[in-house]
């Protein structure tokens, strides 16, 4: 693609430089027609002037493709870095995680009867290794939320590959947020703005 935009410039080069050449054969011999006097330094200085603009053109052109260039290499950056973030979810500590969220969804209302939160506050004060699994997969997408905000990922793999998990994450852990949000209204905003979103 990127060769072909090379040789596609190239070409345009080659044609503006005949063009140059045939006005200055043209000018020239019109005004040797008409008897209007020209020297050396007229020459000179046409040619001088024609490799100027010529020379600005084809800087144009290349910073164009340079801008270009660095455009696609960005998003392929972007793509790679997104399947990377997405790797890291398969790791140990995650699935651990992830599968203690699930226990919890399987059997809702011995951790949130009635959607209130102060029995799962009761559990995790208990049990700090599961509330630190819970903070984990909280946390993860939290962060994948503000590279998304941010535009260091691509949004579609993200959400091509997220989107159930992490709106029923959200949807799940929604008591716990909102009582940690109590504390700090910014706590996880990220994270909550995004599910919001893509459950639109």
């Amino acid at each position: 693609m990127n060769k072909l935009k090379i040789n596609f410039q190239i070409r345009y080069i080659v044609i503006f430089i005949l063009l140059i050449i045939i006005a200055g054969v043209v000018l020239f011999f019109l005004m040797h027609k008409y008897n209007i006097d020209f020297t050396f330094t007229d020459i000179m200085a046409y040619c001088t002037g024609s490799v100027a603009i010529m020379a600005l053109i084809y800087h144009a052109l290349s910073l164009e493709s340079q801008h270009k260039f660095h455009q696609e290499n960005l998003f392929l950056t972007r793509n790679q870095y997104a399947y990377d973030v997405s790797s890291k979810f398969n790791e140990p500590h995650m699935t651990e995680a992830l599968q203690f969220m699930s226990k919890i969804d399987s059997d809702i209302e011995s951790y949130f009867p009635d959607r209130k939160v102060q029995k799962f506050l009761d559990y995790i004060k208990d049990n700090p290794k599961d509330r630190q699994k819970i903070i984990t997969v909280i946390n993860y997408f939290e962060q994948l939320s503000i590279l998304i905000e941010n535009g260091h990922v691509e949004e579609k793999i993200i959400k091509k590959t997220f989107k159930t998990v992490f709106i029923s994450t959200f949807i799940l852990m929604k008591p716990y947020i909102d009582y940690r949000q109590q504390e700090s209204r910014t706590i996880w905003c990220n994270f909550e703005n995004m599910s919001n979103k893509w459950n639109e």
